[in-house]
């Protein structure tokens, strides 16, 4: 991604965090001339919220699916496959690890996404490290 822009990646899960999405944009989204782009989750609670009156303050927004928790041993399976659709997702991200900033806010399933762009190992996933995170 040589000559691209830095980008400022915001992760959130639940529309209740994205007051603090939209502050984190408006504090330090000047800094990022290649855009502000918003992570969410995918989920019900995006389809009851009124929110879209407030996505133009971000430049791109990328739903992710919602990976529900794990209920023990025997869900673990399921919590790998599901898991394993969003390291791909997420990897497929223009995320450039030398430029862009990855800012969490919010609750485990944002930590969870970035923790996955920041220390995924498989070679599908590299090219997402990023230099920074910051939870809020």
């Amino acid at each position: 991604m040589t000559g691209a822009q830095p980008k400022l990646w915001i992760v959130i899960s639940r529309p209740d965090r994205l007051p603090t999405a939209i502050a984190v944009a408006q504090a330090v989204g000047a800094q990022f001339p290649g855009g502000v782009h918003l992570l969410r989750e995918d989920s019900k609670w995006w389809d009851r919220a009124h929110w879209q009156p407030y996505a133009g303050r971000f430049d791109e927004i990328h739903p992710f699916p919602r990976v529900n928790t794990c209920r023990g041993l025997r869900d673990l399976p399921r919590l790998y496959r599901e898991s394993a659709g969003r390291r791909e997702a997420i990897a497929r991200l223009p995320i450039d690890k030398e430029r862009d900033l990855i800012v969490c806010v919010g609750g485990i399933s944002s930590r969870a996404l970035s923790r996955v762009a920041t220390e995924c190992g498989s070679s599908v996933c590299k090219k997402v490290r990023t230099r920074s995170t910051i939870e809020l």
